[in-house]
């Protein structure tokens, strides 16, 4: 509500893929009693857009993400009586409204600032050398199943994030070389916290599948 924080509540199932508005930098994604998890992208120029209440978030903080990209799914955490995501957009510390953004009517995106200074997350493309140079070495998609269906790199492995120690079930050598890649570059980087933490020894995060540029392999199951 209004009495709580600014913005607006778009109701949805639990579950439910959240976008990005647009390219910007991850500068927060956490759990906050208030708001549950949350999510803030900084767009540049000030503009900020914030996410709340999701139930799962996968981006970090660092990450940087383009239009489109799923950053959480929709939920009810911290102070929430029902699945919802509450979107706000703040320019500054001042909250604005966020329908001029979403119906396209705003062209502020236009005066974002250059981001290319701001921390990348790992070339795919590079990492895919390294990985194809490397002997023994094993590719993990950490995404959803259904993600992974849609289309991957060939040769991977779905090993999805919230699933990663099964990881010690299909290789249970802990020398073997692990290749992790995801959508955006936000789940690779936490399932590499994961796989080292199991006592692997060799893990690469190598990125984002939105910016692979090689040949795609599709599942017919999943």
């Amino acid at each position: 509500t209004a009495s709580r924080h600014q913005g607006i509540d778009i109701a949805a199932p639990e579950g439910t893929p959240v976008p990005a508005s647009n390219r910007g930098q991850v500068v927060f994604a956490d759990f906050v009693i208030m708001t549950g998890n949350t999510v803030v992208i900084e767009h540049g120029a000030g503009l900020k857009t914030i996410y709340m209440h999701l139930s799962e978030i996968d981006c970090a903080e660092g990450d940087i993400v383009e239009q489109g990209d799923i950053i959480g799914l929709v939920g009810s955490t911290g102070y929430s009586t029902g699945p919802h995501l509450h979107f706000e957009v703040r320019i500054g510390d001042q909250s604005v409204s966020p329908w001029p953004l979403i119906d396209g009517t705003s062209d502020i995106y236009g005066e974002e600032k250059e981001l290319s200074a701001m921390a990348g997350i790992p070339d795919i493309n590079e990492g895919l050398e390294e990985f194809r140079k490397t002997e023994g070495a094993v590719l993990l998609d950490v995404r959803e199943p259904d993600e992974f269906a849609q289309g991957h790199v060939p040769g991977a492995v779905n090993i999805p994030l919230r699933q990663f120690m099964t990881v010690q079930e299909q290789f249970p050598d802990k020398s073997t070389p692990l290749f992790v890649y995801c959508l955006v570059g936000g789940r690779s980087k936490r399932a590499c916290t994961g796989f080292t933490k199991l006592g692997y020894t060799d893990v690469h995060n190598i990125g984002a599948f939105n910016a692979y540029k090689g040949p795609v392999e599709k599942s017919t199951a999943w």
